[in-house]
């Protein structure tokens, strides 16, 4: 169901604000010096209170023959991923797809979306990330041209009639019991991970009988306790849809970020045919550097959390219209680049731990024509966390080339 909030009463409508926050589920709520109630958690979005209501009503939608179109066939390992969705579906039941960075997970979704389509099911894919939905939506439009898609994101107009919501989890506030799918990708992505107000969103906009399918190149500890105790089903997909290797990252220490050594190395991409991202721990240290390089007339640009128009950032290194890229965890998923080389600037900084870090090490060799390349990690010592990235990375070689 739709729901909206209005300023009136009516036979449909319900009190926004009572013992709980009808709107986000929530029960942090303040009494003013009026004695009217409001949601603490929902003022963040817009302010919630006892002298709100919300309404609640179905939505109409068309009955449509959607077709999948895809010029090319899955791998063994995504038909794997595949029949795993396809049978939590059938079967009524949650699970976790956990597959590397690089295998084709949105893929792997597509023959359970299609099926939930043609059976005139309601269905959200929800993405953390707001760049990537605006990737995303233009993906499925190719895959399902016969289907109606809707991004949802903050400024966007909700269409009543769409098939399929593409969206962040803070738009699932406007649902009410609405989704038989819904699948969240990049699970363990901020803003979404450990989020108790978007975690209630997902349970009120989900149907009681909805399946939920959560995927993630990494594996946290919540997820792999819930999958112990067998709230989801679980399905590990160790290799990338063209069957190469993972890259292994390379260990080099320094012991001053400014030195010769290093500069030369990022100054031979110049020119060069391959792109080069280099990610650092923070934006203070990122600038420092960029404006270092660009001293000893190194043409480069920086993306972070702050850049004003990131998505043309984005796209002109994509095309390959600049070579190097300076950047923060900000583009740690949810983007590919053809021939790319990744070097991590202070690796042991308590901001890389592992999943970041795997996510990092996934931007290297996702091409099947460019499945190599340099991803090194540069620090003056060697965390835990890096090398647990290496031994998970190279576990999941071991297990692919076992398997194969």
């Amino acid at each position: 169901m739709i729901e909206k909030i209005v300023y009136h009463n009516k036979a449909s409508s319900i009190q926004a604000v009572d013992q709980i926050c009808h709107r986000c589920m929530g029960k942090d709520l303040l009494i003013s010096e009026n004695n009217h109630v409001y949601c603490q958690e929902c003022s963040q979005n817009q302010s919630m209170s006892d002298f709100l209501f919300l309404n609640r009503y179905e939505r109409i939608r068309n009955n449509k023959n959607h077709q999948l179109r895809m010029n090319f066939n899955l791998s063994q390992a995504q038909l794997k991923g595949q029949d795993f969705i396809d049978n939590c579906f059938n079967e009524k039941r949650q699970g976790f797809l956990h597959a590397v960075c690089g295998a084709g997970k949105t893929e792997m979704t597509l023959h359970t979306i299609l099926k939930a389509l043609n059976q005139g099911l309601s269905i959200a894919f929800v993405i953390p990330r707001l760049e990537i939905i605006k990737q995303l939506v233009k993906r499925f439009q190719v895959y399902l041209p016969k289907s109606h898609i809707c991004a949802l994101y903050q400024g966007m107009v909700l269409d009543e009639s769409a098939d399929l919501y593409v969206t962040t989890p803070h738009q699932l506030i406007k649902f009410y019991h609405e989704f038989d799918l819904m699948i969240i990708d990049e699970v363990d992505a901020y803003p979404f991970f450990k989020n108790q107000y978007l975690e209630r969103l997902v349970k009120k906009s989900r149907k009681s009988d909805g399946v939920l399918i959560y995927i993630s190149a990494t594996f946290p500890q919540i997820y792999q306790e819930q999958v112990s105790n067998h709230a989801f089903d679980y399905c590990l997909i160790p290799e990338r849809y063209h069957r190469k290797d993972l890259v292994i990252p390379e260990f080099k220490k320094y012991k001053y970020l400014f030195n010769e050594e290093l500069f030369m190395q990022i100054a031979s991409y110049q020119d060069s045919e391959i792109l080069l991202l280099v990610y650092f721990p923070s934006i203070h240290l990122m600038t420092r550097y960029f404006y270092f390089l660009h001293k000893k007339g190194l043409a480069c640009k920086m993306l972070s959390s702050q850049s004003k128009y990131k998505n043309s950032l984005i796209k002109d290194f994509s095309l390959g219209n600049f070579r190097i890229l300076l950047t923060t965890t900000l583009l740690e998923r949810g983007v590919t680049f053809k021939n790319c080389h990744v070097f991590v600037i202070e690796a042991d900084h308590p901001i890389f731990d592992k999943d970041t870090l795997i996510q990092i090490s996934g931007r290297v060799g996702r091409d099947a024509i460019y499945h190599q390349g340099l991803l090194i990690f540069y620090s003056q010592f060697v965390s835990i966390a890096m090398k647990e990235t290496k031994r998970e990375l190279m576990a999941y070689n071991k297990v692919k080339n076992h398997d194969m």
